[in-house]
């Protein structure tokens, strides 16, 4: 295929590749963790600079990955999809992410190559839902019990009788989409595709002990609060970016990536502390004290305090 240039419509993008750059200099000192890929500052440099959108230039297709388009009304979407899979005895993956996404793209080209193509034409019914300017999508998400979007993509495997969200474990590695091979790509969705929902929740915590409870509870709290603070930075960048190019402010390189800083790390940071009260609870451990992390108070928070 001839190369092309990128299209005006994708310069808007580049605003959120320099917040990409901003979390880079973070990570140097301080690595970002995924449960399934470990990835060292050089690694997210490599990733970073391999994203399409720093500037104008040469593409092999420039529309190649964009599945994510604005409907009216994305959970009547959802609904249908949930329906045809009940209706198939397949599981419903619902895809959130958006065209200026640089991962959400490379996931939705993955799912056109063959092998992943009869992965999911054989398992799944599945469903790309535009997020826009990180405004839309946390309905579709706290539906099946997750707060927020904290990545773009994120993916949703889900058991369409119980609407049970079968990957909650695993699915934020999704983030780094562009960057899992195609083979662990299809190995991932085959195991999730097999994954039994009873034998799956007989794992999960559902121990209904007061004490138990009332410190799940207590993170539960935690957490709300936070991801507050991540939709007040969603909504502030979004605004940003829905601006015209030449009045978008200088700041949204930095607001992005602190928002983006906050978003990864965050979620993280929630399973480990409830994974350690739980095994802390299991070994018989009582009169529990939960050590919150704490999280800085970023630049676009102090703005829009004032």
């Amino acid at each position: 295929m001839k190369p092309t240039l990128l299209s005006h419509k994708f310069l808007a993008t580049s605003l959120f590749a320099v917040g990409i750059t901003t979390a880079i200099n973070a990570a140097q000192s301080e690595p970002i963790m995924s449960s399934a890929l470990k990835l060292d500052s050089a690694s997210i440099i490599s990733s970073a600079s391999s994203v399409p959108f720093l500037s104008p230039m040469m593409v092999e297709d420039s529309n190649k990955g964009e599945k994510y388009h604005p409907v009216d009304d994305p959970m009547a979407v959802v609904d249908q999809t949930l329906s045809r899979a009940m209706a198939n005895g397949k599981k419903a993956l619902v895809i959130l992410g958006a065209n200026w996404c640089h991962d959400s793209r490379g996931l939705a080209a993955r799912v056109d190559e063959p092998e992943m193509a009869k992965v999911i034409e054989e398992n799944y019914e599945m469903v790309f839902i535009d997020v826009g300017p990180l405004k839309n999508g946390k309905d579709i998400t706290r539906r099946f019990g997750l707060p927020i979007f904290y990545a773009t993509p994120t993916v949703l495997v889900i058991d369409p009788k119980t609407e049970t969200l079968v990957n909650a474990d695993d699915m934020h590695q999704w983030r780094n989409a562009d960057r899992i091979s195609l083979e662990d790509s299809v190995d991932y969705f085959n195991r999730m595709a097999d994954r039994n929902v009873a034998d799956y929740m007989r794992h999960k915590d559902t121990s209904t002990d007061p004490e138990l409870k009332a410190l799940m509870d207590q993170i539960d709290a935690f957490e709300a609060q936070h991801v507050a603070r991540i939709e007040k930075g969603y909504e502030i960048v979004g605004k940003m970016v829905a601006m015209p190019a030449d009045e978008r402010p200088d700041e949204l390189g930095t607001y992005w990536g602190q928002v983006r800083k906050l978003r990864w790390t965050f979620p993280e940071d929630m399973a480990a502390l409830r994974k350690d009260v739980r095994d802390r609870f299991a070994a018989g451990e009582r009169d529990i004290k939960i050590k919150l992390p704490s999280f800085e108070t970023y630049d676009w928070e102090k703005a829009s305090d004032e």
